[in-house]
């Protein structure tokens, strides 16, 4: 590669031309030469130079008029102007323009001129080796960015998966319900059907438990199946809580558990507002307060269970009270975490609270627990009557 520098001059007198010439034959660059104006840009058209060293006075075409089209056509060239003394004032103007970039005074100093052609070429490097700096400062700002929004692309993917794997696990969970409502159906349906004289009245009432319990499973799987396909979170009806909690308080029944052992109080409010919204999420919630208390109360003496629903400043209130083992005071800020639990391994996921709270979270409600150890538990939801 020829990293020699080009230099070009350009004056009307050839004997200066020639005088240059042999001053610099010795110098490390290529000299070229011109006679005018008109001359040096006919040149620049065909050639690249670093450096053009002009006179200031030529006819036609001026030396400062020449750098003034170099300097807009060329703008990495680096000007030097040849003058007499009597031109300082011209000289200085084309400084402060940006025109030139030194003046050499006639008669010059040899060793002046060549420190100053030198000086220009050094210039003239050091702004390409910025300029290459910076194209690869921006290349490598560029492959930077790319590489950025590749790992962003590859942290979206693994968030997708984490929270497809988040949502799967809150899908069964809510699913459980009334599946276990229909096969707890079933399983009393065939006991009562096995007696010596079945009841078919109970049988029937049994049933219907259970075709309940499948319809609600419909419903929450059609649910699934708009969230996913439309990418909205539910669609919305007038809606009656009281009845939701009635209906949900029958499934429950099919437990034995819940229907002999457990100690029940349900006080609705008589004239409960319907409020817009979508009827299985708020199944989903009652569900998840009732099964909770459920396991909260699986080894306490006392099992009872209080459901109430209030109105309270033009919001609605659902809340449950339960006489389980209660929560401590370290875990009640830990309870809506996805996968906290309390209860034992094979129990429970830990994403049932956390459901719940995701679901208050999108009526623009809120969810609230006041609990001690051994004491139960008491879960507020309130939800606007105006989302």
């Amino acid at each position: 590669m020829n990293n020699i520098s080009k230099i070009l001059i350009v004056d009307d007198d050839s004997l200066i031309l020639n005088s240059l010439k042999r001053i610099l034959r010795n110098e490390p660059y290529t000299l070229f030469f011109a006679e005018s104006g008109k001359e040096a840009l006919h040149f620049l058209q065909q050639n690249t130079v670093e450096v053009i060293l002009t006179d200031l006075r030529m006819p036609e075409m001026d030396g400062i008029s020449l750098l003034k089209q170099v300097m807009k056509i060329y703008p990495d060239t680096i000007s030097l102007v040849l003058s007499a003394r009597g031109d300082a004032c011209s000289i200085i103007s084309a400084i402060n323009d940006g025109n030139i970039y030194r003046y050499i005074l006639k008669p010059w100093d040899n060793v002046e001129l060549k420190i100053v052609i030198r000086q220009a070429v050094d210039l003239y490097n050091l702004r390409q080796d910025k300029k290459n700096l910076l194209k690869e400062l921006e290349q490598y700002n560029l492959s930077l960015e790319k590489k950025v929004e590749e790992k962003t692309r590859q942290l979206i993917a693994a968030k997708n998966a984490a929270e497809i794997g988040k949502n799967t696990s809150q899908i069964v969970h809510n699913l459980n319900t009334p599946l276990n409502c229909i096969l707890g159906s079933l399983d009393i349906a065939k006991d009562i059907a096995s007696e010596q004289k079945p009841d078919l009245k109970e049988i029937e009432e049994v049933i219907g438990y259970a075709e309940s319990g499948a319809e609600e499973l419909g419903k929450i799987i059609s649910e699934i199946m708009v969230t996913y396909r439309d990418k909205i979170n539910f669609h919305t009806e007038k809606i009656n809580i009281n009845n939701i909690i009635k209906k949900e308080h029958r499934f429950f029944e099919t437990d034995p558990i819940y229907k002999n052992d457990i100690e029940k109080e349900v006080d609705l409010h008589n004239d409960l507002p319907e409020i817009e919204g979508n009827a299985i999420h708020i199944k989903q919630i009652v569900d998840n307060l009732i099964s909770n208390a459920i396991d909260a109360m699986e080894y306490t003496i006392k099992k009872q269970l209080i459901i109430k629903t209030y109105m309270e400043k033009e919001k609605i209130v659902i809340q449950l009270s339960d006489s389980g083992e209660g929560i401590s005071k370290s875990e009640i800020s830990k309870i809506f975490l996805p996968e906290f639990t309390t209860k034992p391994v094979g129990k429970g996921t830990g994403l049932g609270l956390a459901s719940v709270k995701a679901m208050v979270n999108e009526y623009h409600g809120e969810i609230r627990v006041e609990s001690e150890k051994n004491k139960g538990a008491t879960f507020t939801v309130i939800l606007p009557l105006v989302q």
